[in-house]
């Protein structure tokens, strides 16, 4: 089961550039997008929607964090889209997150949570299907 609005978000143990990435509440809210793989082209185009309405999460107080759940060699994805967030691997967030593969384990369902500084889940979108795994509209008229 996916994680639900209300929820604390669960410990995530990632790596970024070969190394322990830790993302947890703080001061602020975060929003998670959680890709299909590092070269899913409707994945890529999110993350892209995300870099262009960065400023604007910033400013209503939520910072980025892409999930790529492995495959991504040396940052591929930051270092090609030029990512002013972190991507960062760990296919275990996927699944402490209830995104796991579906259609015979073949494909990697995609989404994205947005938690407050107290770490409770505000939105939760998940999908098989990349178009559906993120909703910019939605994701902008959060009250964080």
């Amino acid at each position: 089961m996916s994680i639900q609005v209300g929820e604390q978000i669960p410990q995530l143990e990632l790596q970024l550039a070969g190394r322990s990435y830790r993302a947890e509440p703080g001061k602020r809210g975060q929003l998670l997008y959680f890709m299909r793989t590092a070269d899913c082209a409707l994945c890529r185009a999110h993350v892209k929607r995300l870099i262009a309405i960065a400023p604007q999460l910033e400013a209503r107080g939520l910072s980025i964090l892409v999930i790529v759940p492995e495959g991504d060699p040396e940052g591929q994805v930051a270092q090609s889209l030029k990512t002013p967030f972190p991507v960062v691997q760990g296919i275990a967030a996927h699944s402490s997150f209830g995104l796991h593969r579906k259609l015979l384990s073949l494909v990697q369902q995609s989404g994205t949570v947005v938690y407050d500084a107290a770490g409770l889940v505000v939105h939760a979108r998940t999908a098989i299907n990349p178009s559906n795994a993120f909703d910019e509209d939605a994701v902008l008229e959060l009250k964080v």
